[in-house]
């Protein structure tokens, strides 16, 4: 990946989730979860990180177990509210409270780290201190893939003697 490639993709998520600590912010996360997860499997680092740290919010956000299924059936089983509501047996409209209650609670890690400097910016998105975690990511895999090629290239100039 090229520098501009990193870059470019740091300031599209950026720009995207830059709300976080916002529950308009987290629910854009959370609809955007599946193109998130394909990103992430076509190696972009960036969405991975973005993913890892919603798994960790979740569960750091003291959801019941409602709004952990909520969330669930809505955002990961494209469920309606509706739809949700009769899988689970409640009313649509106490579905929607499991909703919003939950997506404040995960709102709210993000607003704690953001005061912590742990990653995003209510203004900004991804923090410096991200962008630096992912950059660091991705030399990481660079140096892995150039030793397993001198690895491998090591071992057939050994086999050949």
């Amino acid at each position: 990946m090229s520098m501009y490639d990193k870059e470019a993709k740091i300031r599209r998520y950026s720009t995207r989730y830059h709300s976080l600590g916002t529950s308009l912010g987290v629910r854009r996360l959370l609809r955007d979860y599946h193109t998130l997860k394909e990103r992430r499997y076509d190696g972009d680092y960036v969405a991975c990180d973005v993913l890892t740290d919603l798994e960790i919010a979740i569960s750091l956000a003291c959801l019941t177990m409602r709004q952990k299924q909520t969330l669930a059936l809505i955002y990961i089983k494209d469920l309606t509210q509706k739809t949700a509501a009769e899988q689970l047996g409640l009313r649509q409209d106490t579905i929607s409270r499991h909703e919003k209650a939950a997506i404040q609670k995960v709102a709210a890690v993000y607003q704690y780290w953001t005061e912590l400097g742990e990653g995003y910016e209510l203004t900004g998105g991804l923090n410096e201190k991200h962008r630096i975690k992912i950059e660091d990511r991705q030399v990481m895999e660079r140096n892995k893939s150039r030793k397993v090629a001198t690895s491998s290239s090591i071992k057939g100039d050994r086999g050949s003697d």
